[in-house]
């Protein structure tokens, strides 16, 4: 699928519908991007929750890639969003980071970019 609007990529903790709620998903995150057409490429940890978000892949403008939690366990969450802001949030810690660089960006897009290639389609 090709997308030619505004795109994010987003590593999402194992933890995150624990942490923030399934409300805060289903009742203001997804709408407010729908509503902005903002398509989301997301590499998240396999569990039933986030393959249950994942079968509505299509209608919520996003492609979730799953990794192995026990392997490659993610703690935080890493947005990659606009030209240059990266978004780093620990839900468990209650904090959160916003660096604007266009290096920093790159690189971390870059990374993104290497990770979701060699996950390829989901099964």
């Amino acid at each position: 699928m090709r997308f030619t609007g505004q795109k994010q990529q987003v590593w999402v903790p194992e933890d995150i519908i624990n942490e923030m709620g399934r409300e805060f998903f289903d009742e203001y995150y997804t709408p407010t991007r729908l509503k902005n057409k903002i398509w989301e490429e997301v590499i998240a940890s396999d569990t039933p929750t986030i393959r249950g978000y994942q079968g509505l892949d299509p209608v919520h403008l996003r492609v979730i890639r799953l990794i192995d939690p026990v392997k490659f366990p993610l703690s935080v969450e890493i947005s990659l969003y606009g030209r240059d802001r990266i978004g780093i949030m620990s839900y468990k810690d209650q904090l959160g980071l916003i660096i604007e660089s266009e290096s920093i960006s790159k690189t971390l897009k870059s990374i993104f970019a290497l990770q979701w290639e060699a996950l390829g389609e989901n099964k």
